[in-house]
């Protein structure tokens, strides 16, 4: 290119505009469209079809200054003016589809067509004069003519002609499109996407890197922290560096600067004033979230889930056995709560059976939670019945000698009644000399062959109310709850699920139902830090959380418990409006049948698992359980919580190592 064509062009660019103004017909701004100044006039299109003179408000919004019964055309003095077409040859026009030359009222000439309600419309508004040979306008402008003084020599050779290569690239550069830019810039594409997850955690010196890329080029003052927020599950603003991937600069990198946790929501927002080279701005809000990957290093954890994961007899409602299949939360291919009652009533051909697991450790045990989840409770009364329905339990092994020692079950009756059984093996240790099971408020204490079989204990989940309780709990101990007997037992239809490695069985319907009763069922293991938690601030209708709540550690007896000063999601969506299931770090055991053992702030169950568990059955002060002593005893102390960023193991002889 000749070595002043850029500023030449530029320049040319300049002139041209300030000659021109906006046009009619073309691309003309719509009056919705965002504008690039407060102030500025310019002929525009409204939602009726017709023109007008738009003028640029505060809000950089067009605006309808005067709505024109004809056309609107720019004068060169006055800027934007409305017009009429009067064709001087024949008026009115009585031959559809003419084309002629024609004069508006205020002395532009145009090329007009007859239309068909036989009134002459503007075809092209000429800049300058219309020939009626043609007709067209012949007002295309000479590149020369718009070239300033003292820069014509270079685009002219030693004869002083113009050089035609030279003038070429002029016109390819400067009059491709000389129309005004009144589009607003926005998002053509984002990385990470919307809604992506496992999101890689930098390591190391590394850092988060956003990737935005832009319809156009972007004026790089209008980026920055006033137009580009980058907030955490809390909605705390990171501090962010800015710079353009390319010289077009169309692509912002927007680096997150400090630490980026692992199974964490980040929400990213590109405010309005984001604006292109001609002063556009976006107009609008652009929003995305993502969610960063778990920590890779819970191999051992996914084991003792395996290890220990519980021979599921889950009862089933012979009109609808699908609505008791423990299964993933997102079954229906998004993770949206509201909609999934009318997914698996209605468009389930299949159901996969999936038991959602967790795991924190202390330096004296394993906390294992087994999480299952249902897109429906059908619960008898219509009033009682509810979407996305949660129940679970808690297996506690020995470290010492990786022994299952107790487990703990949830379930929630109705809105202010969350009950739970416990039980323990009678070589857990927790029962001091001088007291009883019943003493210690556990359920029962069986051996550890009984209470767990093969390592395993056996669950049963009651059809419809999904209520979580032992299959071997016939007694219905302290709390009432699930009704077994033999007899119950001996009739009632239910599908056996078990953790089978991995492999998962599809459960399928066929001849217009889904099975009833159902043996060696394999159900898939998802740990919750890499499903549910990252997910914690998609709260709202349209999405998986319908409310909040925050957290309290529980602290008589325990001083200097972990806190999470974020809110923390207390229900699911429900699309029914009669009751919510609970995820579990809202747990709470508050049953309302005259049993309330103790009162501890909701989540504590699960967040904060060995305060719970010793709180529950070990309430006198001192403690009676022993301390942990380096090799005995009982610990609140973590060696991983990852709901806290707790993670020692490694680093205390007592913790295991990651894998």
């Amino acid at each position: 290119m000749h070595p002043r064509i850029s500023s030449v062009a530029f320049t040319l660019t300049v002139l041209f505009l300030l000659a021109c103004g906006s046009e009619s017909g073309g691309n003309l701004p719509s009056a919705t469209d965002g504008c690039p100044s407060t102030g500025v006039r310019a002929c525009g299109d409204i939602e009726t079809g017709g023109k007008a003179i738009l003028v640029c408000s505060k809000s950089k919004k067009w605006e309808v200054e005067e709505q024109c019964p004809g056309e609107c055309a720019v004068d060169a003095v006055t800027g934007p003016v409305c017009s009429e077409v009067v064709n001087k040859a024949s008026d009115p026009c009585d031959q559809q589809g003419a084309e002629v030359c024609g004069v508006t009222t205020d002395g532009f000439q145009a090329v007009v067509v007859c239309s068909t309600d036989g009134m002459w419309g503007i075809l092209q508004l000429c800049q300058e004069q219309c020939d009626p040979a043609g007709p067209a306008c012949t007002d295309s402008p000479d590149p020369l003519d718009l070239i300033p003084e003292g820069i014509v020599e270079d685009v002219v050779t030693d004869t002083g002609t113009p050089d035609p290569d030279v003038l070429e690239e002029i016109e390819e550069v400067v009059f491709k499109d000389l129309m005004p830019d009144f589009t607003p810039p926005w998002v053509e594409s984002t990385s990470p996407e919307e809604g992506q997850s496992e999101v890689p955690v930098p390591g190391g010196d590394e850092q988060l890197i956003i990737k935005v890329v832009f319809t156009e080029p972007i004026f790089e003052p209008t980026i920055g922290a006033s137009t580009i927020t980058v907030s955490d599950a809390g909605g705390t603003e990171l501090e962010l560096l800015f710079a353009f991937e390319d010289e077009e600069q169309t692509t912002v990198l927007i680096t997150l600067e400090g630490a980026v946790f692992p199974s964490s929501p980040y929400t990213v927002e590109l405010h309005p004033d984001i604006r292109d080279l001609a002063g556009n701005s976006m107009g609008n809000t652009y929003k995305f979230s993502f969610f960063t990957a778990a920590i890779p290093t819970l191999n051992h954890y996914g084991q003792l889930a395996g290890k220990y994961a519980p021979l599921v007899h889950g009862e089933t409602f012979l009109d609808a056995p699908h609505y008791d299949y423990p299964t993933r939360f997102d079954l229906d291919g998004d993770w949206v709560a509201f909609n999934n009652v009318d997914y698996i009533k209605a468009s389930a051909l299949k159901v996969e059976p999936y038991v959602y697991f967790s795991v924190t450790e202390t330096k004296s045990h394993y906390f294992i939670f087994y999480v299952f989840y249902y897109p429906f409770r059908y619960a008898e009364t219509e009033s009682a019945r509810f979407g996305n329905d949660v129940s679970g339990s808690m297996v506690v092994v020995r470290k010492s000698d990786d022994a299952p020692v107790a487990v703990e079950t949830y379930y929630k009756m109705q809105e202010w009644d969350e009950r739970s059984v416990s039980y323990i093996t009678t070589e857990s240790g927790f029962i001091p000399a001088g007291e009883t099971p019943t003493s210690m408020k556990f359920d029962g204490m069986l051996d550890a062959g009984v209470l767990f079989p093969n390592g395993h204990y056996v669950a049963y989940l009651s059809a419809r109310s999904h209520e979580s309780c032992l299959w071997l709990d016939e007694n219905n101990s302290y709390l009432d709850g699930c009704q077994l007997n033999a007899g119950i037992k001996a009739s009632m239809s239910y599908v056996e699920f078990k953790y089978k490695g991995g492999a998962v069985t599809e459960l399928s319907k066929t001849g217009g139902k889904f099975p009833a009763t159902a043996s060696d069922v394999g159900y898939g293991l998802i740990h919750l830090l890499e499903s549910w938690w990252p997910r914690r601030s998609e709260i709202g209708a349209d999405k998986m959380w319908d409310n909040t709540y925050s957290y309290e550690p529980h602290t008589t007896g325990f001083p200097n418990r972990p806190k999470f000063n974020a809110p923390l999601p207390s229900l699911f969506v429900d699309p029914i409006g009669n009751d919510n299931g609970r995820p579990p770090w809202a747990w709470r055991h508050y049953p309302q049948n005259g049993a309330s053992f103790y009162d501890m702030p909701r989540g504590v169950v699960f967040m904060d698992p060995a305060v719970h568990f010793q709180q529950r059955h070990d309430q006198k002060y001192p403690h009676e359980w022993e301390d942990w002593d380096g090799e005995n005893g009982y610990s609140t102390e973590y060696c991983f919580n990852p709901y806290f960023n707790l993670d020692f193991r490694g680093l205390w002889p007592e913790c295991s190592q990651p894998e």
